[in-house]
């Protein structure tokens, strides 16, 4: 598959975020995701960006879990990117937060809740929905040449917020699951070390459990800002 200039361009802004190889499969995910037709799930973006066999398909599933790379140097640069493309060197830096819910299913999703569904809901009832609900601070471009009567709102940082549900799905399945690993485990009497087993908390991505502390959407909105500074 041939990308084209402009575009390997654009991703190449990214590149000291990342590793060599990270980069590579992050280049490749990136335009799975432009081409897929479909929902872009991590398969389907392997497919799309015509990447069959070209590595192991774990490199893609585990880009984001476990991939060398910090999230929050990836907010940066792509803040960087749009305030120098869309801002004046003397303009005012205009931001605005929300918070998007991201219906999803499964009782042991990690981070998973109930949160306020805006989009079934009305003012006269408050219904509530299982699934992500993402704090974004975006930067808001008003009134472009190419879009004069338009506002636009471009995501430069977001967090995931957890309430009491999100904190605690994800735990008791994984913990399950080490302590049937430990009882696998061969018994060893003769004063070798035993192989190491990780705790529930590391049996989630890594990643995850880092860039996902609880905290309110107030304090997501002041670390983003932080971050960004």
């Amino acid at each position: 598959m041939q990308l084209t200039t402009t575009f390997m361009a654009l991703l190449a802004g990214f590149s000291p975020v990342f590793t060599a190889p990270s980069y590579s499969t992050f280049c490749r995910m990136m335009a799975g995701w432009i081409l897929s037709v479909r929902h872009r799930y991590v398969t389907d973006l392997i497919i799309s960006s015509d990447s069959v066999g070209n590595g192991h398909f774990s490199d893609y599933h585990r880009f984001f879990s476990q991939g060398k790379w910090e999230i929050d140097n990836l907010w940066k640069h792509l803040a960087r990117l749009l305030i120098d493309h869309f801002v004046g060197p003397d303009a005012v830096i205009i931001l605005a937060g929300d918070d998007t819910l991201c219906r999803k299913r499964g009782l042991g999703l990690f981070g998973a809740g109930m949160h306020h569904d805006p989009l079934i809901s009305s003012r006269a009832k408050k219904l509530v929905s299982w699934g992500h609900d993402w704090v974004n601070l975006c930067l808001i471009v008003a009134n472009p040449w190419w879009a004069p009567s338009k506002v636009f709102a471009l995501p430069i940082c977001m967090r995931l917020y957890r309430n009491k549900q999100g904190v605690t799905k994800g735990k008791a399945k994984q913990s399950k699951k080490v302590a049937a690993r430990k009882r696998r485990l061969p018994q060893q009497s003769d004063g070798r070390n035993k192989p190491s087993v990780p705790n529930a908390r590391h049996e989630r991505p890594r990643h995850a459990n880092r860039r996902t502390p609880r905290i309110s959407r107030i304090q997501a909105s002041r670390h983003m800002l932080h971050v960004l500074n």
